[in-house]
C-alpha cells in the first residue's frame, strides 16, 4: 500500500450506538433495583410487619438501603439517591413498611384462628392508625388503596 493510499483511506471507527448503550445500562440498573426491592427487602423487613416498631427502627433499614443505593449509583448525596428512587418509581422504605404492616393486619383481621380473634380490635385500631396517616383527602379503606395513595404522594 502506498503512502497516497493511506492518506486517502478514511479512518474507520467502529460504530458505537451511545443511546443503545445508555438504554442497556438503564435496563440493567432497573432490573437490579427491582431485584433488590423484590428479593432483598422482604428479608430485611420480615419482622417489621408483625412487630411494633419505633421511628428509629424504621430509619435503620432506610439507612441500609440508602447506603447500598449510594454505592450502586456511586454518589455520596442522599438527595441524588432519593431522586433516583423516584425516577425508578421505588417507594421509600418507611412507606414500604407501612404497606406491609397494613397487609399483615388485614390478613390478621380476617383470620379464623381463635387466638387471632382475641386481638382483632387491636389490629383494627392499628390498621386505622396507618390509614389515617395517609388519608388527607382520600378515604383509605384497603391496602391496595393505601399503596396507590402512597404512590400518588411520592410520584405525583
Amino acid at each position: 500500500m502506498s503512502a497516497d493510499a493511506c492518506l486517502i483511506a478514511p479512518l474507520t471507527m467502529p460504530k458505537v450506538n451511545i443511546s443503545g448503550l445508555l438504554m442497556l445500562y438503564l435496563v440493567r440498573l432497573t432490573l437490579c433495583l427491582r431485584q433488590i426491592y423484590a428479593k432483598c427487602l422482604p428479608v430485611l423487613l420480615y419482622s417489621t410487619e408483625a412487630c411494633r416498631i419505633l421511628v428509629r427502627d424504621k430509619r435503620s433499614p432506610e439507612f441500609t438501603v440508602n447506603r447500598s443505593m449510594m454505592k450502586l449509583f456511586r454518589t455520596c448525596s442522599a438527595n441524588i439517591v432519593q431522586d433516583c428512587l423516584k425516577f425508578f418509581r421505588l417507594l421509600p422504605i418507611g412507606n414500604v413498611i407501612d404497606i406491609r404492616t397494613a397487609r399483615f393486619l388485614e390478613n390478621f383481621i380476617i383470620n379464623e384462628n381463635y387466638v387471632c380473634r382475641l386481638f382483632v380490635r387491636n389490629a383494627k385500631c392499628s390498621l386505622d392508625k396507618i390509614f389515617s396517616m395517609y388519608s388527607d383527602t382520600i378515604q383509605v379503606v384497603s391496602t391496595r388503596n393505601l399503596r396507590s395513595v402512597i404512590s400518588d404522594m411520592c410520584f405525583g
